[in-house]
C-alpha cells in the first residue's frame, strides 16, 4: 500500500500528513490511529502495544538525556 493510498483512506489529498507521521516529524490524531489500525488490517490491542512501546522507548531516551545533562552540570561546577 503506498502513501498516496493511505492518504486517500484517510481522506487526505496529499501524502505528506502520512509522510510526515512516518519520519516522525508529527503526530498522529487519536482518531486517525483508529482509522489506521483498520486500514493496515493491524487489531487495535496490537497497534496499541506497538505505539506504547515506541512511546516507552521515546521517554526513556529523553529522560535518560535530561539526567545525563544534569550530571555533567553537577561535575562541571
Amino acid at each position: 500500500m503506498t502513501q498516496m493510498q493511505v492518504a486517500q483512506m484517510l481522506g487526505y489529498e496529499s501524502v505528506q500528513f502520512v509522510s510526515m507521521i512516518e519520519r516522525g516529524i508529527s503526530n498522529c490524531p487519536y482518531q486517525t490511529l483508529g482509522s489506521l489500525s483498520v486500514i493496515l488490517n493491524i487489531p487495535k490491542d496490537k497497534f496499541v502495544s506497538l505505539i506504547m512501546e515506541e512511546f516507552k522507548d521515546h521517554l526513556s531516551d529523553s529522560m535518560n538525556a535530561g539526567s545525563k545533562m544534569i550530571k555533567a552540570t553537577r561535575n562541571a561546577g
